[in-house]
């Protein structure tokens, strides 16, 4: 339910400058093809401002200095779409949860639970301590695992032995944190596992996305740094790191030991080999495959992973190859003409 707020409350809230009727109040929110009268949407400019004059929407969030538009309040910001994201937090505020332990959930005798809500079905292991945080139904809290203060893990997902789960984190349905590591040993009679006694430690305000999974470390812990994204279905091996504030899109992987750095982005299935590094603030373009360390700020793309630029260059040129090729055939029966031509004389 959204909480119907007008123009100037949430001009004030996320500090952007209001041009038109700062009393008109927002019931719903849309994108500005499918915004309806008192909406509220916002434009980025480009191909968008096109589309904005046309809209239905009441109040939309322009950038800074969008001159006035008959019809529409704007709430001028120099960065729109952040702005638009404040706001929505502001119309549809996250519920309140209730400091309580459901009747049907299990919470072992020897488990710290304080200042948190615990619903139906969730299990609470041996020697869990869960601190002001909420656990959905059907999650698993395993053997002397930590929750800190504000986190969420979410229904079915699970929290197995030892790891960690710092404050702010939340942790979607069907993940699954602290399971073992893919580590075994060839011999002649077959692959015999590696224990895996080392644990998880997710930071603070980290997002785990649904069915996504992070493995227990062989030794020492996996890791995963203070305001890391992580999508849906992303899978970081025993031993990974992922740096402050990364961001991993669907389907990425971290191989064992590898090392996402600070604020890097892995896009939609890219791939870092084992121990492989990838460099602060450094990007990985969608299907990228990383075998060798890429440096800071690279932008890399292609398997194996390479210059951005490099990796256009050559694919424009692969587009050629037919061409090409029809081009060195033509040339060839040329050349075996002058050839004959020369034989008979």
């Amino acid at each position: 339910m959204i909480k119907a707020l007008s123009a100037g409350e949430i001009a004030d809230h996320i500090n952007a400058d209001v041009v038109g009727d700062a009393s008109v109040v927002a019931t719903s929110v849309g994108a500005l093809e499918t915004a309806q009268a008192g909406g509220l949407s916002f434009c980025v400019g480009g191909r968008n401002l096109a589309l904005l004059a046309g809209s239905s929407a009441s109040i939309v969030i322009v950038g800074a200095g969008t001159a006035a538009i008959e019809g529409k309040v704007l709430l001028c910001h120099p960065h729109p779409k952040l702005a638009f994201a404040r706001a929505v937090r502001l119309l549809f505020p996250v519920k309140a949860w209730t400091t309580q332990v459901s009747d049907l959930a299990f919470v072992d005798s020897s488990a710290h639970v304080t200042d948190s809500c615990i619903e139906p079905f969730a299990v609470i292991c041996v020697d869990a301590q869960v601190s002001g945080a909420r656990i959905g139904a059907h999650a698993y809290i395993g053997e002397g695992v930590v929750v800190k203060p504000g986190a969420y893990v979410m229904p079915h997902a699970v929290v197995l032995d030892h790891c960690v789960i710092g404050a702010g984190t939340q942790v979607f349905p069907g993940s699954v944190l602290g399971a073992d590591g893919f580590g075994f040993v060839a011999t002649p009679e077959g692959h015999i596992p590696v224990p895996q006694i080392g644990g998880v430690e997710v930071g603070e305000d980290v997002v785990v996305g649904a069915n996504s999974t992070i493995d227990r470390a062989a030794l020492g812990h996996t890791t995963i740094g203070d305001g890391a994204k992580i999508d849906n279905h992303v899978h970081v091996a025993h031993g990974g790191k992922v740096g402050e504030h990364a961001l991993l899109a669907a389907y990425a992987a971290v191989s064992g030991s590898a090392t996402v750095g600070k604020g890097a982005i892995m896009a939609g299935r890219s791939a870092l080999t084992e121990g492989v590094s990838l460099g602060d603030e450094s990007t990985m373009l969608g299907m990228t495959a990383a075998h060798r360390d890429v440096p800071a700020g690279e932008v890399v793309s292609g398997s194996p992973a390479r210059s951005a630029k490099d990796w256009a260059r050559e694919d424009s040129a692969l587009k050629k190859l037919p061409e090409l090729l029809r081009t060195v055939r033509k040339l060839e029966a040329r050349l075996r003409v002058l050839e004959k031509g020369k034989d008979d004389t």
